[in-house]
C-alpha cells in the first residue's frame, strides 16, 4: 500500500510513464545504431556529426553513412527529444538555453548532444557503459593490474583512505572506480551507505545512493547536500569544478573513504588541479589543505589502445605546505 499522498502518487506515476514511453520511442529510433553496437562488443562510443556517423573501438573508429545503416536525420533528431525527457528538459534550437544534453539511458547508455548555437549542426555521442563492467580480477588478468597492485588497492578501500583516480580522457577513470566500489558494496543492510555524486549517471553502483547534478542542483550543492545525510563514504564520478573545496572540506572534516576522479595526466599534476579547482571559491586556500585531504592518487594510463595502472602514489603529508606532493611535474 503506498504511503504517499494521492496526487504525488499519481504524479509520479505519469512521470515513470511519460520516461517509459520516451526510452521505447528513443530505442526504435536509434534502432539501427543501436543494432550496429551490439554487433560490435568491443565498441566504445558511437559519434553522429551531422551526416556523418562513426563507430570507435577506442584509437580506431569504423565510419557509416545514414544510407548503409537505414538512419534518417529526423529519426536522430526525434531520438535526441526522447532523451531530453530523461533530463526534465525540452531541449533544442528553439530552446536556447539548454542547447546541451546529456543523460544515462538506462541501463547502459551515455547520451550527450549539442545543437546551435553552440554548435553548427546537430551532434550526438553515445558512450556504451556496457563495456566498463569489469572487476579488479579483470584487471590483473589483462595485465593492466599488478597482484600487489590489487592487494594494495583493497587495503585502501578496507582502510577508509581517501583516493584520488586520475588520468586523461579516455584513460578508463570511471571504470576503474566502479570496479573499485564493487569492493565496498555487500549484499544485505548492514553494508555501507555509499552515496555517488555524478553529472551523469554512469557508476551504476547496487545498493548505492546514486546523485546526478540538474538545472538546479550543482555538484557542489550536492556535496553540501550529501554532508547532512551522514554517509559512511563518499564518490564523486568526477571533480571539475568548484565543487572540489566542498570535497577537500569533507575528507578533512571526519569523512574518510572516499574516492573521486580527477582529468590529469600525471599524479602530482592531480593534486595541483585540485588545488586550483577549489582555489575559484577560496583564493587563499592552503596547498596543504589538498595533501593532508587525499592519501593516494591511482595514475591511469592508456597508450596505443591499452589501459594499465601506472601508479599508486602515497602522498606525502606537509608540514608547510610544499612538500615533495607540492612539486611540479607527474
Amino acid at each position: 500500500m503506498s504511503v504517499l499522498p494521492g496526487g504525488l502518487a499519481e504524479a509520479l506515476a505519469s512521470e515513470e510513464h511519460e520516461r517509459s514511453a520516451a526510452e521505447q520511442s528513443f530505442r526504435r529510433r536509434l534502432g539501427p545504431l543501436l543494432d550496429l553496437a551490439a554487433a560490435n562488443p568491443d565498441a566504445t562510443d558511437l559519434y553522429v556529426d551531422q551526416g556523418r556517423v562513426r563507430l570507435s573501438f577506442g584509437r580506431e573508429r569504423v565510419p557509416y553513412t545514414y544510407g548503409q545503416l537505414g538512419l534518417t536525420p529526423a529519426d536522430v533528431r526525434a531520438a535526441v527529444a526522447n532523451a531530453a525527457v530523461f533530463a526534465d528538459a525540452e531541449f533544442g534550437s528553439r530552446t536556447p538555453a539548454v542547447p546541451l544534453l546529456s543523460v544515462k539511458i538506462p541501463p547502459d547508455l551515455r547520451f550527450t548532444a549539442t545543437v546551435p548555437p553552440v554548435s553548427e549542426g546537430l551532434h550526438v555521442a553515445i558512450r556504451f557503459l556496457r563495456a566498463r563492467s569489469l572487476t579488479l580480477e579483470d584487471y590483473v588478468a589483462q595485465g593492466a593490474m599488478t597482484e600487489d597492485q590489487l592487494a594494495l588497492v583493497r587495503r585502501l578501500v578496507a582502510e577508509g583512505r581517501n583516493v584520488a583516480v586520475s588520468g586523461g580522457t579516455g584513460s578508463g577513470k570511471t571504470t576503474f572506480l566502479r570496479a573499485v566500489l564493487r569492493e565496498v558494496m555487500t549484499d544485505g543492510d548492514d553494508g555501507e551507505r555509499v552515496l555517488v555524486l555524478e553529472d551523469t549517471p554512469e557508476l551504476s553502483l547496487e545498493g548505492a545512493i546514486h546523485f546526478a547534478t540538474a538545472r538546479t542542483a550543482t555538484m557542489a550543492a550536492l556535496l553540501v547536500h550529501t554532508l547532512r545525510m551522514t554517509p559512511d563514504r563518499i564518490v564523486v564520478g568526477e571533480v571539475r569544478g568548484s565543487e572540489a573545496l566542498e570535497l577537500l572540506t569533507a575528507m578533512n572534516t571526519g569523512h574518510p573513504g572516499s574516492w573521486f576522479t580527477v582529468h590529469s595526466n600525471g599524479k602530482r599534476m592531480a593534486l595541483r588541479r585540485l588545488h586550483s579547482l577549489a582555489q575559484r571559491l577560496q583564493p587563499e586556500l592552503p596547498y596543504r589543505d589538498v595533501t593532508d585531504a587525499v592519501d593516494y592518487v591511482i595514475q591511469i594510463e592508456a597508450r596505443r589502445g591499452e589501459r594499465r595502472i601506472a601508479d599508486i602514489w602515497e602522498v606525502p603529508k606537509t608540514e608547510g605546505g610544499h612538500g615533495v606532493g607540492g612539486e611540479l611535474g607527474a
